[in-house]
C-alpha cells in the first residue's frame, strides 16, 4: 500500500543523521517532501550525508550542519546560531 501522507511545507531536525536510522528517517522524511536538515559532529561527512540523502530522495532541500548535540555548550551555539535564524 502506498504512503500517502506528505510533509511538503514541514521542517525537521534530525540528529545523527548521517548513519543508521536518523540517515533512513532523513531519506523517508526527505522523499516525503519535508526540508530536512541533518547535524552531524562531523561537518564534512553530515554535508556528504546531506548529498547523498538528496540524490535518494530526490529532495534537493536537505541542509547539513555540524555539531555535538551531546555538549550542551554546542546545542547552545546551534540553536543561537541556526535555529533562531
Amino acid at each position: 500500500m502506498a504512503d500517502t501522507t506528505s510533509m511538503t511545507g514541514k521542517t525537521v531536525l534530525i540528529t545523527g543523521g548521517t548513519g543508521g536510522i536518523g540517515r533512513a528517517t532523513a531519506i523517508r522524511l526527505a522523499s516525503m517532501g519535508a526540508r530536512v536538515g541533518i547535524v552531524g559532529r562531523n561537518l564534512g561527512r553530515a554535508q556528504r550525508a546531506a548529498a547523498e540523502i538528496c540524490s535518494e530522495s530526490g529532495n534537493a532541500v536537505v541542509d547539513a550542519f555540524g555539531a555535538d548535540m551531546s555538549s550542551q555548550v554546542e546545542v547552545t551555539t546551534f540553536r543561537k546560531n541556526k535555529v533562531n535564524k
